[in-house]
């Protein structure tokens, strides 16, 4: 943060200051690196991953899940603000007007899994009333390895959004008596909807 106040004679001063902020969140999973296609997967379910993990297994009756449950992540934000305020006495009055401007920045990249899931709502045994029916082995990790689950696996591009913020305000302190002061102001604030670097990010509401 960079701040600066010039006092421009007894009952006008001036202040602006400039913000800069920044974080970020990284998740990496144990697995990072490992290759689906040496456990059997064809390699069009690793194609154009930007990493590759050890599979997540989920949603098989009677089967824990296993693997990670989130892909690698590297997401940031930063903020830059800058804003800037005059205020001058005159008789009882303390005057002050300024202005805030803020640009708010989000990296999101989140690297989607290879996952297989259970197909069906499997037993934990045969269907001893009519085997006849029974389409599945009655085993979750049985039916998956026998080719009845579901494998997915995509590209989630990254996006980088960005939107502004934008306050406008003025304020008056005015000293009623010597203990009694009456404080009130007008603020107008406009804050615009975020926009993708890269047209890739939509949202509906």
């Amino acid at each position: 943060m960079l701040d600066h106040t010039w006092v421009l004679s007894s009952d006008l001063v001036s202040e602006h200051h400039f913000v800069y902020a920044h974080q970020e969140s990284n998740r990496i999973p144990e697995t990072l690196g490992f290759d689906p296609t040496t456990l059997g997967f064809a390699s069009s379910v690793t194609a154009g991953l930007q990493s590759t993990t050890f599979p997540s297994v989920a949603s098989a009756n009677r089967l824990s899940a296993l693997g990670p449950q989130g892909g690698l992540e590297a997401d940031g934000g930063t903020t830059y603000e800058y804003a800037a305020s005059l205020s001058f006495l005159k008789g009882k009055h303390s005057l002050k007007f300024g202005f805030d401007y803020r640009s708010l920045a989000e990296d999101y990249h989140i690297n989607q899994l290879v996952s297989l899931t259970g197909n069906s709502n499997f037993t934990g045994g045969p269907y001893v009333e009519g085997l006849a029916n029974e389409p599945d082995s009655g085993s979750g990790i049985a039916d998956l390895l026998l080719g009845t689950g579901t494998v997915t696996s995509g590209i989630i591009p990254g996006i980088h959004t960005v939107h502004p913020y934008y306050a406008f305000y003025a304020e008056d302190e005015y000293h009623v008596t010597p203990k009694l002061a009456l404080t009130y102001g007008l603020r107008y604030s406009l804050e615009l909807p975020d926009v993708e670097g890269h047209n890739q990010y939509q949202t509906w509401t």
